[in-house]
């Protein structure tokens, strides 16, 4: 399935390295730069911005995509408004949807203030996960939609990126953390990318901007003139087992309590979760695809976690075969179905308002590498599941 193509772009990368390294090295000399040179209090700030941005030319200008030079003219207009856009979108305190918006409503005013009707700004969402990137280079990852969507295509990726969608962003931030989770196992590339650091050059830790360049390589480099399926078809038929059942046919059967010291590396710990999570979502997105015959329906399947974000209290929205709502939650383990896993307060009470058109999805005995696994689906409220509170909500106040 996708992840064994996913390592073997990673072994072409390797293969490719010398190649790849020559044309490709330009990325972290123009964030080292930018890292030298950013000053967002500078009295001089479209002379800082120039100078900032002086060697992402390869970034950010290419073809007829002008995103560099446009906002040089943006500067020479409405200096102090770019600047308030730039504050307002490297405040990593507000979420990044909403400070993707609030740039683009400044980018408008000036758009309808200065220029004509028919000019493109250029400041898509690949231009300001450029901007992020190099301010922020251990967060994000350089994004480019047609990357996305070829790269998708030759590893033949669950999900199907469709332009103009910020969905795509956020799940291309997934596949890249995917990629990252077997980057950072190769030792030998890892040494071979420390290599070609010099004192012009960005390291980066996280190995962000080299897990971007692995993407770029493998569909710009090493499979340009490849077809889109260049790896052998992996697919299985026979790869999920579904059972259904009522939720009130289970309990909960945690209550007896174990006080066990341990150690733990929560954040590896929450990454990795995080992932087999993601990866739980996209496997229960193809068994639903596959099952809603008309194509009306499947027009309605909705990865919701991600085109929303978390905090809905579901992960997928589809339809059942009458057209009725599905809100869908998916909890994903590699052990057997009696594995213990978390279900949240706002789970919890959208269960119970939809009760009628909630499922569980409890995907078990789940393999990332071949995508294989066993489905239990669950309907109705989750409250019977839901007995032994693991966490409390707490608030001090002086009597």
């Amino acid at each position: 399935m996708f992840k064994q193509n996913l390592i073997q772009t990673i072994q072409d990368y390797k293969v490719n390295f010398e190649k790849v390294h020559k044309a490709e090295i330009y990325k972290w000399k123009a964030i080292k730069h930018f890292q030298e040179n950013w000053d967002i209090g500078a009295d001089d700030f479209k002379t800082m911005l120039k100078s900032s941005f002086a060697k992402a030319k390869n970034l950010m200008d290419a073809g007829s995509y002008y995103p560099r030079r446009m906002l040089y003219q943006f500067a020479d207009f409405e200096p102090a408004l770019i600047k308030s856009a730039f504050q307002n979108l490297y405040n990593e305190a507000i979420p990044l949807l909403d400070r993707r918006n609030h740039f683009k409503v400044k980018i408008d005013r000036i758009m309808q203030q200065h220029f004509a009707d028919d000019k493109n700004s250029y400041q898509d969402d690949r231009a300001l996960m450029l901007y992020l990137s190099l301010k922020y280079p251990e967060s994000y990852f350089l994004y480019k939609y047609e990357m996305f969507l070829n790269y998708s295509r030759l590893i033949e990726y669950p999900y199907k990126p469709i332009r103009g969608r910020f969905e795509n962003v956020l799940q291309y931030n997934t596949l890249c953390e995917i990629l990252k989770s077997e980057v950072v196992k190769d030792q030998d590339l890892l040494k071979m990318h420390k290599g070609r650091i010099d004192e012009d050059t960005y390291f980066d830790v996280s190995s962000n901007v080299l897990v971007q360049d692995i993407i770029y390589a493998n569909v710009t480099h090493i499979h340009k003139e490849s077809k889109p399926k260049t790896f052998p078809s992996q697919k299985n038929e026979k790869n999920i087992i579904v059972t259904t059942s009522n939720s009130s046919s289970f309990q909960n059967n945690l209550n007896k309590i174990a006080f066990n010291a341990s150690v733990i590396d929560f954040e590896k710990q929450q990454k990795q979760n995080k992932i087999l999570g993601d990866m739980g979502e996209y496997f229960v997105m193809e068994f639903e695809r596959k099952n809603l015959t008309k194509k009306s329906h499947i027009n309605k399947l909705e990865h919701s976690a991600k085109s929303q974000g978390d905090g809905l209290g579901f992960d997928i929205k589809s339809v059942t075969s009458g057209g009725d709502a599905k809100f869908i939650e998916v909890k994903t383990t590699t052990g057997s179905l009696d594995t213990p896993f978390f279900i949240t307060n706002t789970e919890l009470q959208r269960s119970i308002q939809e009760r009628e058109n909630y499922y569980l999805y409890r995907v078990y005995d789940f393999d990332v590498n071949t995508q294989t696994g066993k489905i239990e689906i669950l309907k109705g409220s989750l409250e019977n599941l839901c007995d032994t509170p693991t966490t409390f909500k707490v608030k001090l106040s002086k009597i």
